[in-house]
């Protein structure tokens, strides 16, 4: 009875491992496919945001509004707010033209503006007469600053965006994935449980039929195991080794009563000692 629950509960534990390994393999595929699409997402957000500032503030752009600012002092300032739908001006993302002299905000589309405290790479950049156009994902924002030379001196035309529209839109796609991780768990769990019981039951049927071949049992055959497969074709081994088995077991009971039968019927008497000096075989004769 204790071999019996061992082996049972060894093939429970069996199936159980490939459950386990179906829904580990669903968690890998998840994160795997979770982080390239986050990762993707970034850089796309990155790019777009690169790709924007570059095609509005083209090389034409920036002589249009030097050539404006020479003759109207108000005219960078009123350009900006008839751009703002192509710099996608929003809650998240702002403009702000500030004076390179002074550092003071002229203008910009955030009603805080006057108190912008600006620490930027790109902004630095801008203030030695180059645009500033790099973008690090490690950022908290992201950033973008080009300087328009006016009679009034330098000025630098900077695009911040907080990058909140992107963890909102990152914090969303880990809900999906969240919630496609507990489904296909659910799923891997239901589509391995009866995958590994198609496996573990006929193992578990041969187990038990090796139990009862060892207890000179040789009928019944195996049987419901119809596959094509290697568990098949163990069934099938397993149903001539039996057959030969029992077989050759009958060979060797006849042999034996023939010994037996001739033995007791001889004229001399026979006697058998073993090793330890004692009568393991005597016939009726002697």
């Amino acid at each position: 009875m204790k071999s019996k629950k061992g082996s049972v509960g060894m093939f429970k534990s069996l199936q159980w491992k490939l459950v386990m390994v179906f829904v580990l393999l669903v968690l890998a595929i998840m994160t795997v496919a979770g982080s390239f699409l986050v990762l993707r997402v970034s850089v796309f957000y990155h790019d777009m945001f690169a790709s924007e500032m570059a095609d509005t503030f083209s090389q034409s752009f920036l002589a249009r509004l030097e050539n404006g600012a020479a003759g109207d002092t108000e005219f960078v300032k009123n350009t900006m707010r008839a751009t703002m739908s192509r710099l996608g001006i929003d809650s998240y993302r702002n403009y702000y033209i500030i004076s390179a002299d002074s550092g003071t905000v002229l203008d910009g589309s955030s009603a805080g503006s006057s108190g912008l405290y600006v620490d930027s790479d790109n902004f630095i950049t801008a203030l030695t007469g180059n645009v500033g156009n790099t973008t690090n994902a490690r950022k908290q924002f992201m950033d973008y600053a080009v300087p328009v030379d006016t009679p009034s001196g330098r000025q630098i035309i900077y695009i911040k965006d907080t990058k909140e529209e992107l963890t909102k839109i990152i914090q969303h796609i880990f809900e999906i994935i969240i919630q496609a991780v507990v489904l296909g768990i659910i799923i891997s769990i239901i589509i391995g449980y009866f995958l590994s019981r198609a496996i573990t039951t006929p193992i578990s049927n041969l187990t038990k039929r090796a139990k009862r071949l060892s207890e000179g049992q040789f009928d019944p055959r195996v049987e419901n195991i119809k596959a094509d497969d290697e568990i098949g074709i163990l069934a099938e081994t397993f149903n001539d080794m039996s057959s030969t088995l029992k077989g050759t077991l009958s060979d060797i009971s006849t042999e034996k009563n023939k010994i037996e039968a001739i033995l007791q019927n001889m004229t001399d008497g026979v006697m058998a000692f073993g090793t330890d000096g004692k009568i393991i075989h005597i016939n009726s004769t002697a």
